[in-house]
This record gives structure tokens, sequence and C-alpha cells, in this order.
């Protein structure tokens, strides 16, 4: 049993069932590539540092003996005969010029700042420098520059012997974010499917690679969309030519990535952690400080820019960017620190309890959803992901007793995030979401928005009344069908010896009884062969009446070892006299063999078909000790 890496609750993962699914929209981080602790006090170990707020990080990038950053030096010096007349000055900027820079376009400026701007001038490698309508351009590429770390990274020595266009290249590539969220969701392609956090993105890298290489490439192209407007920072003016001599490219191609026509990649090999940002026209790496992020301004120093834009942008197994991405989750955090604060663990114990007490609650940690089940019957979807009005989570409803909604009332509903509910943790808001779905009949009332999902269920329980009545006029006209058989066979044998197996298991045993599942049983015994599958809200209450009358109960314990909910431990046998509870069994079956309440399907009652005298713990009946099928 593990310590939960998100909240420090015992669980058999790193990552409990809960956080797993809030972590990534809490902190933003995408817990599959989040390095382990044992790799991240490997990398630190290693580094000659000890973690904690006390940890200093660029000594680490200035004794790295490596030659990682020497691909911006350079001999060759800028051809001035290029000039017609004379070269432009050199580029500097003024405080009249920081200040337009920063306050961006639409504002009103002299012209001549503006043009001062506009003409620009040459860094020492003879590349040329201009700026305009809020965007830097580099040797005629827009380009994101850093420009106050770059006037004062000019400043050092040995500044005309830098490859400035290769570096400050490298570093609009390093600081590009690509969402790798899709934009194929909803009726009409429009919606963005959360499925990583907000601190991750594809590798810059991407935009240079040749899209072969990405398996399924039409659609993940499509779907990326360099376009939208969650990319639009993507540059698409910088060439392979350009940076091809970095060290950073040519481990790339040490890997002899894209060299064969089977060698393709799945999407999400290329999703990485954040790492360099501008912010101010300043360079910072972002490095976690406990729960959260921060930002660290880089030294004005081109080998250290050089050093760290290696290490982010080689490919995603090189050791340097693991070893970054280890400085980065670890350095500045205590071990053992978790994700979240105090106050989200908080949040995230408070959902736990919910869904733990409460049989109508499930979680599928696959898609990172909860399912709940209201008093109405309407089954409810509750994911931590932006939702209408840019709430936190989205609502939506799947069916009502097993029958799916009509596609319309499928989409996600809008659920007012009230100002108190934003105050609280997302945790906290998901529980207070899920209770009022538990008790949606009378939540309706303050949400408005259910209302009209209540009424198509309520239309849709008519409908399926008429089908169900022509269902059972057929089933008159065919009382020797299939359908018929497999109905009394439920009633009369298969619930009969399942209720025999409860009765005897011993006291100490256990069962677990999970979500359905297509084609696969979901109640099994320990110790034992027996298994079934339920089809439906019938079957579990059915279960639940005879996991109540035979002593068997909820073993919480166990379900936080085994780390699923629904495990069952029999604490006793039960009252001796069964007759009420066999009553209530039977109470369940009798309407699934009657014909409009009038043509019974079998010659006696259910109920004489179910012991009715407690025989205690003991050897378990022939045909019990397998696989039940209900026909």
């Amino acid at each position: 049993m593990s310590i939960c890496r998100g909240c420090g609750h015992r669980s058999p993962d790193d990552w409990c069932s809960i956080c797993s699914m809030l972590v990534p929209p809490i902190t933003g981080d995408t817990i599959g590539i989040m390095p382990q602790e044992s790799e991240i006090d490997e990398v630190i170990s290693e580094v000659g540092q000890t973690r904690g707020s006390e940890a200093r990080l660029w000594p680490i990038f200035r004794k790295h003996e490596a030659d990682d950053a020497d691909w911006i030096e350079t001999e060759i010096a800028p051809n001035l005969s290029q000039w017609i007349i004379e070269p432009p000055p050199a580029w500097t900027l003024d405080d009249q010029s920081r200040a337009v820079i920063r306050a961006g376009p639409g504002q009103t400026y002299p012209t001549e700042i503006i043009r001062r701007l506009q003409r620009g001038g040459i860094l020492p490698d003879g590349s040329y420098l201009t700026w305009q309508s809020g965007q830097f351009y580099y040797d005629g590429k827009p380009t994101k520059i850093p420009f106050i770390s770059l006037e004062k990274a000019l400043a050092q020595r040995d500044a005309d012997k830098i490859d400035w266009k290769k570096l400050l290249l490298s570093i609009d590539l390093a600081t590009s974010e690509f969402d790798p969220n899709m934009m194929n969701a909803g009726r009409h392609g429009n919606l963005r499917l959360s499925r990583y956090g907000r601190e991750v993105t594809m590798h810059p890298f991407i935009c240079l690679a040749d899209i072969d290489v990405i398996e399924n490439q039409r659609a993940f192209w499509r779907s990326l969309s360099f376009a939208n407007r969650f990319n639009r920072n993507m540059n698409l003016h910088i060439r392979k030519s350009d940076v091809e001599d970095t060290e950073w490219f040519q481990r790339w191609n040490a890997e002899n990535f894209g060299s064969s026509l089977h060698d393709t990649r799945q999407p999400e090999e290329f999703i990485v952690t954040r790492t360099l940002i501008i912010v101010d026209g300043k360079l910072f790496l972002r490095m976690r400080r406990g729960a959260r992020w921060s930002r660290i301004p880089l030294p004005d120093d081109p080998k250290i820019w050089a050093r760290v834009v290696t290490w982010a942008l080689s490919p995603p197994s090189h050791a340097d960017h693991l070893n970054l991405r280890c400085l980065q989750y670890g350095l500045f955090t205590k071990t053992p620190e978790f994700a979240l604060d105090e106050d989200n663990c908080r949040g995230v114990h408070f959902l736990r309890g919910i869904i733990e007490q409460n049989d109508r609650i499930e979680i599928d940690r696959d898609r990172s959803r909860i399912f709940v089940e209201g008093s109405s019957g309407v089954l409810w979807t509750v994911k931590p992901a932006v939702g209408p009005h840019n709430t936190r989570f989205s609502v939506r409803a799947n069916s009502v007793d097993n029958v799916p909604l009509d596609r319309r009332r499928g989409e996600n509903i809008c659920v007012v995030e009230t100002p108190d509910l934003r105050e609280l943790v997302l945790g906290d808001a998901i529980a207070t979401i899920v209770l009022a779905l538990l008790d949606d009949l009378n939540s309706q009332v303050h949400i408005g928005t259910i209302q009209p999902i209540l009424h198509e269920a309520e239309r849709l329980r008519e409908r399926q009344d008429v089908r169900a009545a022509r269902e059972r006029d057929e089933l008159r006209m065919r009382l020797r069908g299939n359908r018929a058989e497999q109905l009394i066979n439920r009633a009369t044998i298969t619930f009969p010896r399942l209720w025999s197996v409860f009765l005897r298991r011993p006291l100490g045993s256990r069962m677990t009884f999970t979500a359905m599942r297509a084609n696969a049983a979901n109640l099994h015994f320990d110790g034992c062969e027996t298994s079934f599958s339920t089809r439906g809200g019938l079957d579990r209450a059915i279960i639940y009446a005879m996991l109540r009358n035979s002593g068997w109960m909820r073993d919480q314990a166990e379900e936080q070892r085994r780390g699923i909910l629904r495990v069952y431990r029999r604490e006793n046998t039960g009252s001796e006299d069964l007759n009420s509870a066999v009553e209530e069994i039977a109470d369940f079956l009798e309407p699934t063999i009657n014909i409009e309440d009038r043509i019974c399907l079998v010659p006696r009652p259910v109920w004489t078909y179910f012991e009715r005298g407690n025989p205690g713990p003991g050897q378990l009946l022939p045909n019990t000790d397998m696989p039940l099928h209900g026909g």
C-alpha cells in the first residue's frame, strides 16, 4: 500500500482515484509525466544539492561539465559589406522604447519613438532586430524576445562571439505553448477535451517535425489545429534550417526521428512540462515550490540560456530533458510533500467521504468522472473540467433507469458556479454538486437547468411504459419463447442459488460488487468460484436486499487497501427466520414474471423457491460454486 502523492491518503497506487482526477485541473499538471520521487532524489543528489527552499539552481548549470552549450559560439564576423552604405546602428533600447514595448499595440505614442523601434538595429552577429505593432521581428521573422534580459546579456563579455540568431530562435521555440487538448468534442466538434493540465504542452519540436512521423497524423493535426485560438502563439516562421546546427536539434537527429516509414509516434509521446517563459521582457524558468509553480529569472549569461534551452528542447526521453524535469518538480520541494496544499487535501478527503458512504456514487477513473444516481433515477456525470460559463466542472445527464436520454440532453448542462461556491476548493465544490445531484428532485428548485432533464426523464419513462406494455402483449402471445424462459430461470433458479451462497459463506469472508460491465461478471466472492452479472437497477436492489438480510457489511478498510469500491465482509449470519427477507426479494421478482398482474409464468409464488430457514455457514450447495448465469 502506497501513500498518495496528491493528498497523503493510503492508496494501492501512487495516486488515489480522486487525486488522479482532481490534481490535473487544480495544479495544471498531468500526473503521467510527473517524475517519481526516487528519480527526483537521484538527480538532485547527483548535482550535489539538497531538496528544499535553500537549494541553489544556477550553480547546477554553471558547473555542468558538458559541451551542450557550445553551439551558440561563433568565430564568424558579421558581413558588413551587405549594407548599401553603412551598417545600421547596434540594437539598443531607451526608457521610452521599453515603455512602448511593455504597453503593447493600441496605444498612441510619439512618431519618433515608433520609428526608432521600427528601424531597430543589429546584434553583434549581424542579425537584425526590429519591433512594430506589438511584435519583435528577428531578420524578418516574428519572434518572442526577452528584451530586458537580452539587453543585459549583450553587455556581457564575449557577446560578439555568440550566435544570437540560433539562440534567440531556440528561446522562441522553448517558450512556445502548444495546447495538447484536442478540439473535436461536442455536436459541432467545437469543444475542448480537457484531458491534460494547463501546465503541460506539446514539445515545441513538433512544429518542425514532418507530420508523417505522427501516427494518425491527419486527425491529430486537424484536432490540434495550429490556427485555433488556443495555439495562437505558435511560431510557424521558424524553419529547420534556422536551428539545425543546434545541439538539441542534433539530439533529435541522433534518435533517427522520422527516418523510417515505420518510425511513427503517438501524440502523447510529445507531451512535456512547460519550462521557459517570457514575462515583462524577462526570461524565466518555471519551478515548482511546494504545491504551486513559480518563476525563477535566468542569469544574464548566454551560456546558461543555451544550456537550459538545450535541456528543454531535447527529446523527452533524453537524460538532460528528464534531469530538467526532475529539477523543476523537486529541487525546491521537500520530500514527502504532496502535490495539493492543505485546503485542497481537505477538499479531496471530503469528496472521498461522500463517495464511500453512498451506494449511488461511483468513480470512473479511466475517464476522470463521477457517476451520480439521483433520487429521480437519472444517472448524472460530474467531471472536473471547464464547463459552461467557465465553471470548474461539467455536469451532464446520461440515462434514466439505464435507458439513454435524448442526445440533446446528453450535452453539458449549465450549473452556475455562485460566488460562494467558487470560493470553495475544487474538491469541496464538486462534493457540493454531487450532493445536490443525489437529491435532484429537490435540487431542481435551486438549479433550474435540472428541471428540463427530469421532465425528459419522466416522458422517457412514459414511453418506456408503453413499450413495456407492448412487450407484455407479445410475451403473452409467446409464453414458450426464450425471453419467458430467461425470466423464469432468473426468478426460480439463478437468484435462489445466489441467495444460498450469501447464506453459506463463512463469517469474515469477502465479496466485491462493482459497477456493471458489458458481458462480464461484476459480483465475485473471495474463496469460491461463484460470480454474477447484474443487468440493471433491479438486480442491484435485489442483491442489496440479500446482503442486508444475510449479515454482509461494507468493508471500507479493505476498499482502501484494494483501491476499489463496494467490498463487503460477512459480519454475522443474519436472522434465523428469513421469511420477511425472502418476501422482500420476491416483491422485486414477482413483476418480472407476471403479465399485466393477471398471468403468472410460474406455477407457485416466487418466495417458495428461496430458502427461508437460515442454514448458517457451511458447504455450498451443488451448482452454486460456479458462475451463475441469469439466462
